[in-house]
């Protein structure tokens, strides 16, 4: 039994981290026993977050470095046993990084990114493409997004869930018109820029209607 210097109770040396060994070859413990020494550990870390982040970094990056295969294997794996937890943990970091950039490195990455569209602008135009062809209705969204922006029809109370509420009618274009044979295009049910009102693009101002239809309406409230 061995006392422990902080919550001083005798504990058992079982208890106790080891400490290395004394020239004589006895085994030297931790004068804290390990639930006093993993408390103090838990508080010191949360008081130096950015000293255990730059370890845990260098860290990874050594391990990394001495073996590329065998965490790229690691990643591929766990990505084909569960593709959906594997995506949403992707997408949580990145969201998660976004987050916490400053603005000089919203900048530096804007400018490298346009660095690079400018040096290699064939690679760029395929990889857009490419994009495109792979999520249509992001492709759709994100058009229709723009062009409200353009004349600032999006609201900037709308809250996370009426966002999603947004990408779901276009996920609902994309599969009707997918089953049906018929293209089907999100329609603002009052025109963003009509002759005599002005529409937002708001969730309950969207319809999934037909494309003829909705070219055929333009930019005329139905019924007016």
């Amino acid at each position: 039994m061995k006392m422990c210097a902080s919550c001083q109770e005798k504990i058992d040396f079982s208890g106790f981290y080891a400490k290395g060994r004394s020239k004589s070859g006895d085994l030297r413990l931790a004068p804290d026993c390990k639930k006093c020494h993993n408390k103090k550990v838990i508080e010191w870390q949360k008081k130096n977050k950015e000293k255990v982040r730059s370890y845990v970094r260098k860290s990874c990056k050594k391990a990394y470095d001495a073996n590329p295969e065998k965490y790229k294997e690691k990643t591929t794996q766990r990505r084909l046993k569960d593709p959906v937890a594997y995506k949403m943990s992707v997408s949580k970091s990145y969201f998660k990084k976004q987050l916490n950039l400053d603005e000089a490195e919203i900048l530096r990455r804007r400018k490298n990114a346009n660095t690079w569209r400018k040096a290699n602008p064939e690679t760029a135009r395929l990889r857009v493409k490419v994009a495109r062809e792979r999520h249509p209705q992001r492709h759709a969204r994100y058009q229709s997004t723009r062009r409200a922006n353009k004349i600032q029809a999006t609201p900037s109370w709308l809250t996370p869930i009426q966002l999603a509420q947004i990408q779901e009618f276009f996920d609902v274009c994309s599969a009707v018109s997918m089953q049906t044979g018929v293209k089907h295009h999100v329609d603002h049910i009052c025109p963003l820029l009509g002759k005599n009102v002005r529409g937002l693009h708001v969730p309950w101002n969207l319809q999934v209607i037909p494309a003829v239809e909705n070219i055929r309406k333009s930019n005329r409230v139905e019924g007016a």
